[in-house]
Order: C-alpha cells, then sequence, then structure tokens
C-alpha cells in the first residue's frame, strides 16, 4: 500500500489503469496479489488469464478435463468487492492522498455513495494495522518531545446517544512505555499534569504561555505540536466529525 501511495493520481490513472490484466500485474508486482496458485481440483499450476467477455482476471487450469477458474481477487484483501481491480487501485491510491470524499468518488471514480462509505471504512483498519506493526518510537536520545494536549469533541453529559469516551491514561501510559527507552527531553506549557515528568527522570522544560512562546533561555516551545493539532483536525472538520471505528 505504500508503493501506491508514491504514485501520483494521474500517472496511475493514465498509465496503470488502461486494462484490468495490467491492474492485477500491478497488484502482483506490489504482493498485494499472488503471483502463483495452484488449482483446487486437479493439484496443478494455473495460469493468469484476462477475460475479455466479463472484463475480468481469472486463474485458469488449462488442463483439458478441468478448466477450473477463479477469481485473481479470490484469497486477497479484494475478494468480496465488486468493482474491478483497476477501480479498487484508483480507490487506494486516491484514499492515501486524502481524493476519497463522497462528492470525489462520485464524479472520479463513478462509485455509488454506499459503495465509496465501505471502501473508505475498509481501508482504516488495513492503515491501523501496518501502524500497529511498525510502530515508531516516540523522541529517543537528543530528541526534544513536545507535550501538549487539545479539545477534538465537547462533553455531551450524558445527553442524546451515549458513545464510549476516549480514555487520555491509556494514551499516557502508551507513550510512557515508548519513552523509557532513553533519556528524553520534554518541552510543555505549564499544564500541572505534566509537573511529575521530571520524577521520571525526564528533562522537563515548562513553557508559560502568558509571558512568551518561545523561552529565550531554553529555547523550549510549543510551535510543532499545535502546528501538529491543527493539522489533525482539519480532515476532522472537513469530514464534520468521525466515525468512532
Amino acid at each position: 500500500m505504500c508503493s501506491i501511495a508514491r504514485l501520483s493520481f494521474s500517472k496511475l490513472c493514465s498509465k496503470l489503469v488502461g486494462d484490468e490484466l495490467a491492474a492485477v500485474e500491478f497488484m502482483q508486482s506490489t504482493g498485494l496479489m499472488r503471483w502463483r496458485r495452484i488449482c483446487l481440483r486437479c493439484a496443478r499450476p494455473v495460469v493468469l488469464q484476462h477475460r475479455k467477455d466479463r472484463d475480468c482476471v481469472v486463474w485458469r487450469c488449462n488442463r483439458k478435463h478441468c478448466q477450473k477458474q477463479l477469481s485473481a481477487k479470490t484469497g486477497t484483501w479484494f475478494q468480496g468487492y465488486q468493482h474491478p481491480v483497476k477501480t479498487m487501485l484508483l480507490i487506494m491510491c486516491a484514499w492515501s492522498q486524502k481524493l476519497t470524499t463522497l462528492h470525489f468518488c462520485r464524479l472520479a471514480l463513478e462509485l455509488p455513495v454506499g459503495a465509496a462509505v465501505k471502501l473508505n471504512a475498509a481501508m482504516r483498519p488495513v492503515a491501523e494495522e501496518w501502524l500497529l506493526k511498525n510502530p515508531k518510537p516516540v523522541g529517543g536520545p537528543g530528541i526534544t518531545v513536545e507535550l501538549d494536549e487539545s479539545l477534538f469533541a465537547r462533553r455531551k453529559y450524558n445527553r442524546g446517544r451515549m458513545l464510549p469516551q476516549a480514555s487520555v491514561r491509556r494514551y499516557a501510559h502508551i507513550c510512557h512505555q515508548r519513552e523509557r527507552s532513553g533519556q528524553i527531553e520534554c518541552s510543555q506549557d505549564e499544564r500541572r499534569g505534566y509537573y511529575g515528568l521530571a520524577d521520571e527522570h525526564y528533562t522537563h522544560l515548562r513553557l508559560n504561555h502568558s509571558i512568551n512562546f518561545f523561552d529565550p533561555g531554553s529555547g523550549a516551545h510549543m510551535q510543532t505540536v499545535e502546528s501538529l493539532w491543527s493539522h489533525a483536525k482539519h480532515g476532522n472538520k472537513a469530514r464534520r466529525g468521525t466515525h468512532r471505528s
């Protein structure tokens, strides 16, 4: 999926999705589809063929008395979706570049609203799984970690439909495990909840925003993390909220 994200949308449209077989071969080169399969009936290797009558790619056994066919999407992430592989490739590229609004999917990809919502929801767990398998440590020797909190949604105070609340303690526990890998310099504002960082062997730099936004003595600032919050909230506002899934 990372190799697809590096492609521009126009380049992908012009070079890779002209026909279904080219899209399947590209998926094979990225490891998203299999290079070889064995016939389930006669246990012999099958070949990849393009069926022009249905505009689909199938695995076909060339044995005279077998001729069994199997969709190229069988046993892959694409199994169960009726869309052509070339359309799925466009959707994945568009999703990686944040171009999967319902308006874009309906006009550019010619997808129904229900299909666009389903595919967007299906790709989020894939990215989540990759991040869990490839964790990035927070901070490290010689790296300053900026700590800040932000409000994404206001409390409902038990009004309307009940929704599970995200746990701040759980997030802090995860950060605590990752940051124990080395001596880390932490920069944050004067929130009292962070006062105990020095007791955990962190170099704690405080910044009082009522006086200045950049400490001329220590060089501590919060501008990077404040900018990060702005980018994180931009997508949430554009979607008018995000589903809890």
